[in-house]
């Protein structure tokens, strides 16, 4: 039971990470959403209408785009660190063999 209750441990640290991670990019893509707008309407005698609905709509799927990269980012650290791992224990010395009494047939 002890390593079930490991895997269940870091499964909700991970889904309490993934969690914060969704929060906080959607909090930085409402900021840059709102900083956009305030941008549009502060120079609204300048900017097109087209030009206006294209940023307000790149900064839409700004949240997105950025969850996907911190993601994609994430899961390339952590197969890198198993390729590390792999590539310590592949140069780590052999043991030497156990002799025992018995002999194999």
């Amino acid at each position: 039971y002890y390593n079930i209750d490991i895997h269940h441990a870091l499964t909700v640290a991970r889904g309490y990470s993934e969690r914060w991670m969704g929060i906080t990019t959607r909090m930085m893509g409402t900021l840059v959403l709102f900083a956009m707008a305030l941008i549009l309407v502060l120079n609204s005698d300048s900017i097109t209408p087209s030009v206006a609905g294209l940023c307000i709509y790149y900064a839409l799927n700004l949240p997105a785009g950025l969850f996907w990269a911190l993601e994609t980012f994430a899961n390339v650290e952590v197969s890198m660190v198993s390729f590390e791992r792999c590539h310590h224990f592949i140069r780590l010395p052999s043991e030497k063999p156990v002799k025992t009494d018995v002999q194999p047939k």
